[in-house]
């Protein structure tokens, strides 16, 4: 009930993106909702689809050799053997976790927005990933890639390796986001996209459904051990998820379904491109989803968890689609273009509550 609570206090606060206040009112309102997102993340217990894992993790070791055991990326190690040197309750550890992991992801996505409609860039935040309440060590490596994101935008390709390689060591799978590096650079036409877009559409059907994805998935559990076990854990979990909810969508609608639903994206950006480019951001957070579009439609048929990768790039889209609503310079169109916007977070929250339903309910506090 909690999580459901959160997204209409969300929601709530989206109606003033459309008032006429000044930045540092909208600033303290972004401060409240991160605040009360740490809270909630922080004092959780037994709440989480990797509850078992890090807090028998935090809890079991005590050495620096114990905590830096390969087990999990150098720098969570580190901040979890720090934390437990001046404290030994998890919840400390987990409420400084949640103040780094989520007050960069706000701090990031208010350095890039500007400010504007950053309560609606929230909410899809939120409906996206349950505002890091339940975070983990991808969450905190994916705060990291939001700030990277400013330093995209400032063309700073030095703060943006840095802050990069610090998330690689807390998530291996953060080295996905330095092919970002040439979208600084490079400047790709409408045509162009669209042609990539077909192009690695093409790709993930013909994967999916001529059995290439069965030989490249033996291929990948047959190389690296450790990404081996790392990529089975990930799939174990994904479909004890399913099948907690009851969910018997086959794999090849789901991924049908998944495009469609970046295809909301997609399609408008693409139309009203023209109108959209007047936002200086626009052009390189489009470019930034197109390149986590490809990752999803060529290597999710393979294995489904491999999709995580993409979200290195779909942080995008929290910024992308606020940007719709000034697409049009009336006022009925753009309340229109609002409702459909909810109407799609709502429905995108509520795909990843019920998905792992058993995981995250009943929310339980550490008192």
């Amino acid at each position: 009930m909690i999580y459901f609570i959160l997204f209409f206090i969300l929601l709530f606060f989206t109606l003033f993106d459309f008032l006429k206040i000044d930045k540092s009112s909208r600033a303290i309102g972004v401060v409240a909702i991160g605040v009360i997102l740490i809270l909630v993340g922080g004092l959780r217990w037994e709440t989480g689809t990797d509850w078992d894992n890090y807090f028998y993790y935090f809890d079991s070791n005590y050495s620096y050799d114990d905590f830096v055991n390969g087990q999990h990326e150098y720098l969570y190690a580190l901040l979890s053997f720090t934390v437990k040197q001046v404290s030994e309750s998890y919840t400390v550890f987990l409420l400084l976790f949640c103040f780094f992991m989520i007050s960069l992801k706000l701090y990031g996505f208010s350095r890039v927005s500007n400010l504007n409609f950053i309560f609606l860039t929230l909410l899809f935040y939120y409906a996206n990933q349950l505002g890091d309440v339940s975070g983990n060590r991808q969450s905190l490596a994916l705060s990291f890639a939001v700030i990277g994101l400013v330093f995209l935008v400032d063309r700073n390709l030095i703060m943006f390796l840095v802050v990069t390689t610090i998330a690689f060591f807390f998530h291996t799978s953060a080295i996905i986001s330095f092919f970002a590096i040439p979208l600084m650079y490079i400047t790709i036409t409408r045509r162009r996209l669209v042609l990539i877009i077909v192009a690695g559409f093409a790709v993930g059907i013909f994967i999916s459904f001529t059995g290439s994805n069965n030989f490249l998935f033996a291929y990948l559990m047959s190389g690296d051990g450790h990404i081996a076990t790392k990529l089975t854990a990930y799939d174990e979990i994904k479909e004890l998820g399913n099948s907690t909810t009851g969910s018997s969508i086959d794999p090849k609608v789901s991924y049908i379904l998944g495009t469609v639903r970046r295809c909301f994206v997609l399609l408008p950006s693409l139309i009203f491109y023209e109108r959209l480019e007047k936002n200086k951001n626009f052009r390189l957070l489009l470019n930034m989803y197109v390149v986590g579009s490809l990752i999803y439609l060529i290597f999710t048929p393979v294995i489904q968890v491999l999709n995580r990768m993409s979200a290195y790039f779909d942080i995008s889209e929290f910024l992308i689609l606020p940007l719709f609503i000034k697409i049009s310079s009336q006022k009925y169109i753009r309340v229109c273009v609002y409702i459909i916007l909810i109407l799609y977070a709502f429905a995108k929250f509520y795909s990843n509550i019920m998905s792992f339903w058993t995981f995250y309910t009943p929310y339980k506090l550490c008192f």
